[in-house]
């Protein structure tokens, strides 16, 4: 019994490399988009199980500089033209870091906080006049609405922020007041919809 539950952890560990190696690879060809997409299911598979079956310092330490690679792909492309190669490898980057480094750290209330101050500069971003800005929000809304709601103790607070966020998304796309409400309606309904499906099946 014990030796198929050791076989079954190195499964884990195996499937968990097989499946970084192989959407690292996909990520990075440039030659299909269709491998791309491809890619970053089999990226959060692999955040998922190094999780459940790798030390919790080395996981957190590769998902913490997937992060940062991850914040660079986004933010250095629109400022820097010859670099736009990089933007279609931020969501990817962002997302599997995101899971794994939320599932690992052990700093949950500072995280906590540092995520939700993120999610509220997101927010603000929406309702910037430069259209640059404007750029940044979505992705940094919804990987840190990712990352706070699997860290938060507060699980019934969240939940009725979120569903909120829903209304208030909703809210702003069928107002006819003001074109920037409009515009931002989705990306609030998305964080919403996002981190109470996140957060309803922890």
């Amino acid at each position: 019994m014990q030796f198929s539950a050791v076989e079954t952890f190195d499964h884990k560990k195996t499937i968990a490399i097989l499946s970084l190696i192989l959407g690292s690879t996909f990520l990075f060809q440039p030659f299909s988009n269709l491998l791309k997409g491809i890619s970053l299911p089999l990226l959060i598979i692999s955040a998922i199980l190094s999780v459940i079956s790798f030390p919790r310092k080395p996981v957190e330490f590769v998902s913490a500089i997937a992060l940062v690679l991850g914040y660079v792909c986004l933010l250095v492309p629109p400022l820097l033209a010859k670099f736009n190669f990089l933007q279609s490898f931020a969501f990817h980057l962002l997302v599997s870091g995101a899971l794994a480094f939320a599932m690992t750290t052990t700093r949950k209330k500072t995280f906590e906080l540092f995520t939700s101050a993120i999610v509220l500069c997101g927010v603000i971003l929406l309702f910037q006049p430069n259209l640059l800005l404007k750029t940044f929000a979505l992705p940094i809304i919804l990987i840190n609405v990712l990352m706070v709601s699997i860290v938060s103790p507060r699980k019934t607070t969240l939940e009725r922020l979120w569903v909120v966020s829903i209304a208030v998304g909703l809210f702003f796309m069928c107002q006819p007041l003001w074109i920037e409400f409009y515009y931002s309606g989705f990306q609030i309904l998305l964080g919403g919809t996002t981190g109470f499906v996140v957060i309803s099946h922890r």
